[in-house]
């Protein structure tokens, strides 16, 4: 009865509203496996497969009922007890029905398929450590495959999932050979990610490296004076100027093409100040409950603002952190901890990567990282959550019972 009415939200949700149409929504109607094209092909296939918009709404919102539902079935098995497991079940529901999740289902470009095959792949991830199969592998292959190439920055902040993938292989003998298939895996599938980002995002590279001249660069004189001396001509870039100013500019689009990325790359890595500079806004931009669309909320705002509100981030990693460090002077940390941590470190390092890289409308950027760390932080919180639970019904009632 749960998943139907779910599933009937989203659908009704998807019915009940026009296609959300925006400036670059035509770039995802080119398809290309190979870079050809100015987005990756995960979502251009969708719309290809899938012809009329209003069809295209409809997909993506059984896509994400379907994920979400997968999530929340998998979350059961990972809790004892009917009524717990109904309870998380529930819990991960609601945080699907909130408007920051369902709003980008009614608008034809890559968030909703981000959300969607983050919460896939979040829940494969589940799946290959519970059950250490060689189908849960595969699966989470599948998904991995899809989520990278949804967007450029997927591609990017792929490859930061080999590192706990070989830490898995080492400390888990039963699991040593999946996992290290799952790490050669995802070192292949960011590669063909990287190259294909290579190939057709020029346009994409060019806009957002204009944007953060424009944005950040102009603002820091020595940032600035940094890039100068390494050959950005600074005849077209002025704080007077629009920043298609800097890609119209033929001198300065060769520059970018030809320097940028490893120019930019080396002055965040030789300026620690500058990579903690996403850690500042992080709690804005993670609880931004920005509204995109015009899709009318579904919970009540009080419930929408427990989960998105201003300052929820911050507020349930404190506690989250708490929990953890309260349970490692207990007990060594349970999978579903480790899981959560794993899962908010990627998602922090994920959105580190989009701040980079996008100066502007992050919020709408950053939703599937609002989405996932949120995901994560509950991971974290629930076994605490349920031994709180079970103390609290072990004890006896120090009131007098009539």
């Amino acid at each position: 009865m749960a998943a139907t009415a779910f599933t009937l939200v989203l659908l009704g949700s998807a019915v009940a509203n026009r296609p959300s149409i925006h400036p670059d929504t035509p770039t995802y109607f080119v398809l290309s496996f190979v870079g050809n094209a100015p987005r990756l092909w995960t979502v251009p296939l969708l719309y290809t497969v899938v012809e009329g918009d209003r069809l295209r709404l409809l997909a993506q919102a059984l896509l994400a009922a379907a994920a979400w539902l997968l999530l929340a079935r998998e979350m059961r098995r990972w809790v004892s007890g009917i009524g717990a497991a109904r309870t998380v079940s529930g819990l991960v529901l609601v945080l699907g029905l909130t408007q920051q999740v369902i709003q980008w289902n009614t608008a034809l470009l890559s968030e909703s398929l981000a959300i969607t095959t983050c919460v896939g792949l979040l829940t494969a991830t589940m799946l290959v450590v519970r059950r250490r199969s060689w189908t849960a592998v595969a699966i989470w292959m599948l998904l991995f495959i899809l989520w990278v190439f949804t967007r450029q920055a997927h591609a990017m902040a792929g490859g930061l999932l080999l590192l706990p993938t070989v830490a898995y292989a080492c400390t888990t003998r039963v699991m040593r050979w999946k996992a290290a298939t799952m790490a050669v895996g995802i070192a292949l599938v960011a590669a063909w990610g990287l190259a294909a980002t290579a190939r057709g995002g020029a346009g994409i590279t060019r806009l957002s490296a204009a944007l953060v001249i424009k944005e950040r660069l102009l603002t820091d004189p020595e940032r600035l004076a940094y890039f100068a001396e390494r050959g950005l001509p600074l005849h077209a870039v002025s704080e007077d100027l629009p920043f298609s100013a800097i890609t119209s500019d033929p001198g300065t689009a060769a520059w970018i093409d030809d320097r940028w990325t490893a120019t930019y790359t080396r002055y965040l890595l030789t300026h620690p100040s500058a990579l903690a500079a996403p850690l500042q806004s992080a709690n804005t931009d993670l609880s931004d409950d920005v509204q995109y669309t015009g899709v009318q909320p579904v919970l009540p705002p009080t419930v929408e603002g427990l989960i998105f509100g201003e300052g929820t981030f911050v507020f349930y990693a404190l506690l989250a952190g708490a929990a953890l460090v309260r349970q490692s002077r207990r007990r060594a940390l349970e999978a579903l901890e480790w899981l959560g941590l794993t899962a908010l470190l990627f998602g922090i390092s994920w959105y580190s990567i989009v701040w980079f890289n996008a100066p502007v409308d992050i919020a709408r950027l950053a939703a599937p990282m609002s989405v996932l760390v949120r995901l994560a932080l509950l991971l974290v919180l629930l076994p605490t959550a349920l031994e709180v639970a079970r103390l609290a019904r072990a004890v006896p009632p120090r009131w007098p019972r009539e």
